[in-house]
């Protein structure tokens, strides 16, 4: 693809591993061996098959009816594990320049989800309250550092066509209900002179999102910890890593370790 998966898989503490199969359509989930170490010789070594795939049958048009688990093109993913929640953003677009990419889909049951199933819940809308456009790298916090007064949840969403960063609270919820699509408009949307904002890292020790800023080659930290019920779209001062001795040209996922 011309467009490849845009962050880092999702790991589970059972040692499951969760792959964006981006021209597949689909995620693909292997099982074992990633449980905090390298992966034991007999497991995930070499051409080996995934013990689940969630996706439409091979061959499918993705832009069909028949994609029954609505997956086009999907970039981002990220693991709710206390909800056992999957959420994946879509490209949704043949065309790089296409904009119309606006869905993220959500699987209920993530631990056990397989085959051609169709999404939980559905981000979406005529009314394009979501704004989303060509979302990208996702992140998912559930942090009671945050001091929320609703759900914990947060999904952090680089919305990549029109250079912004996304915050979904308390999707969790949403999930839980009876399965519906919802034109539903996000809690928060930042501005920090992003261009094409692509991978999401969180750090929650010090409540700072970390974006790689594609256009800019940069990586953006943006501290997320003051945000406010009644001020849903604001401007963050970015910390900025960038310069020739970074070597970033276009960088795109983004992983933390948060023992360091």
């Amino acid at each position: 693809s011309d467009d490849p998966p845009l962050v880092a898989p999702a790991v589970t503490r059972t040692g499951w591993l969760y792959v964006v199969n981006q021209t597949g359509h689909s995620v693909a989930v292997f099982d074992e061996g990633f449980d905090g170490g390298l992966p034991p010789a007999p497991t995930l070594t070499g051409d080996v098959a995934p013990a689940r795939l969630i996706g439409p049958p091979e061959g499918t048009d993705p832009f069909s009816s028949a994609n029954t688990p609505k997956m086009v093109y999907p970039t981002g993913i990220a693991l709710d594990r206390a909800n056992d929640i999957l959420y994946v953003s879509n490209r949704d677009a043949a065309a790089l320049e296409d904009l119309s990419g606006r869905r993220i889909v959500a699987f209920a049951g993530a631990r056990s989800t397989r085959g051609d199933v169709a999404p939980r819940w559905v981000l979406e809308g005529p009314a394009d309250l979501t704004t989303l456009k060509r979302p990208s790298g996702l992140w998912l916090v559930d942090d009671p550092n945050l001091n929320d007064t609703v759900a914990d949840d947060r999904l952090f969403v680089a919305n990549r066509g029109n250079q912004t960063v996304l915050v979904f609270q308390g999707l969790s919820e949403m999930v839980s209900a009876a399965p519906a699509s919802s034109d539903r408009a996000p809690t928060w949307t930042i501005f920090s002179s992003l261009i094409q904002p692509i991978g999401l890292a969180f750090n929650s020790a010090v409540n700072e999102l970390y974006v790689s800023d594609g256009g800019n080659n940069s990586i953006q930290a943006l501290n997320v910890g003051g945000l406010a019920a009644d001020v849903p779209s604001l401007y963050i001062a970015p910390r900025v890593i960038s310069g020739n001795l970074t070597g970033l040209i276009a960088p795109y996922g983004l992983a933390l370790d948060p023992g360091r």
